[in-house]
């Protein structure tokens, strides 16, 4: 919802006027709009989620993603990055790429790896391996996935193993 979106973001801006120095306020704002700009782009007409690599990058707010940018400039200044700047730079290496297989994966692979310091959690190192297998092919990402335990509830685990298996085209 745009209106809850919105208050949120109008909400951390201003922790960012009460704290200005902090750089993880400037990363979530970042990293608020850099999701919002693809708001449109996320559902399809049925209401179903449509995956990063399926979105219409077109229909991503470039306005959004301009002024996040320039919030993830102004965090990374500062040079502490934390979770959240490091999250919003992954949505910037995908903002800047015209579709999912320009995107530069070691990059966001390096990120990924940044961000397994501060939440090693099981869907951060779930995102790490689907980028390792985009980087590197899938045979590596499958190995990563399959060393990830806790996470046969959660549909993305499934999706994004299935998807790797159909890229060396197994089943």
């Amino acid at each position: 919802r745009e209106d809850l979106v919105n208050e949120a973001v109008r909400l951390v801006k201003m922790i960012d006027h009460l704290l200005p120095n902090e750089p993880e306020v400037l990363g979530l704002i970042a990293l608020m709009l850099f999701q919002d700009a693809r708001g449109e782009s996320r559902i399809d007409a049925r209401g179903d989620t449509v995956l990063l690599a399926d979105q219409n990058r077109a229909a991503w707010d470039k306005d959004k993603i301009s002024a996040a940018q320039e919030y993830l400039d102004r965090a990374m200044a500062r040079e502490h990055p934390g979770p959240y700047q490091i999250q919003a730079a992954i949505s910037a290496v995908h903002a800047d790429a015209g579709t999912a297989h320009e995107t530069d994966w070691d990059q966001v692979c390096a990120l990924y790896a940044s961000l397994r310091r501060h939440n090693n959690s099981a869907v951060v190192r779930l995102n790490h391996a689907v980028a390792v297998g985009m980087a590197t092919g899938p045979s590596k990402g499958l190995d990563l996935i399959d060393e990830i335990s806790g996470l046969d509830d959660y549909v993305y685990y499934h999706s994004a193993r299935g998807a790797l298996l159909d890229e060396i085209g197994e089943e």
